[in-house]
């Protein structure tokens, strides 16, 4: 006896809804990742209003820290940060100033990178003008006080102006000393005043 057009009708509409239900009940395959993580990295904590300072052997004041947000990450004991605003002292010359947009510290601080819009400064003293460069991305290495970036840097010394496609690699402590790299272009100022004229040439 064969079944009514409206029962075999019915009897599909269960089985339908039976499939979407299992369908529903199985695990996803791909969930979500929460938002603010990247690559699955999860901090163990994080801190604002990073205020931190470290000192040298002799207890002065080798280098200041400050960041809006610092994260730490314990798979390799690494901290990333937000708005750095790094201080590096030195007892022959003023220190220097650098402030950038973010921030990666290694585990051990023996390696800095900043990134984005990276500014550095350091204030003339007595017997040395001021100082300043602008680049993208630069590390820091604060055991051999030395900095380095590939990208393109200006810097400016006094009146002058040196520019590099390539980069630099830069001893920041006294006596400072640095290499550019690729094309380099500098505008020396020379600071030279002019001999007066001769007497049959001056005018009252």
């Amino acid at each position: 006896m064969f079944a009514q057009p409206r029962q075999l009708l019915l009897a599909a509409v269960f089985v339908l809804l039976g499939l979407l239900g299992l369908w529903f009940a199985q695990p996803s395959q791909q969930p979500a990742s929460p938002a603010g993580l990247q690559d699955g990295r999860r901090p163990d904590y994080v801190v604002d209003g990073v205020r931190a300072l470290e000192l040298d052997i002799h207890g002065q004041p080798a280098r200041r820290l400050r960041a809006e947000q610092l994260r730490h990450y314990p798979d390799d004991d690494s901290n990333e940060l937000d708005q750095p605003r790094l201080r590096l002292y030195d007892d022959q010359a003023p220190p220097w100033h650098i402030r950038s947009e973010r921030g990666w510290i290694s585990a051990g601080n023996e390696r800095i990178v900043l990134s984005g819009e990276v500014r550095a400064r350091r204030a003339a003293a007595s017997d040395q003008e001021a100082i300043a460069f602008a680049t993208s991305w630069i590390e820091v290495f604060p055991d051999d006080e030395r900095a380095e970036t590939d990208r393109f840097i200006e810097l400016d010394r006094g009146a002058d102006r040196m520019t590099a496609i390539d980069g630099m690699r830069f001893w920041y402590s006294e006596p400072m000393r640095g290499e550019f790299v690729g094309r380099v272009r500098s505008r020396l100022v020379t600071s030279e005043t002019p001999a007066p004229p001769p007497a049959d040439q001056r005018h009252d």
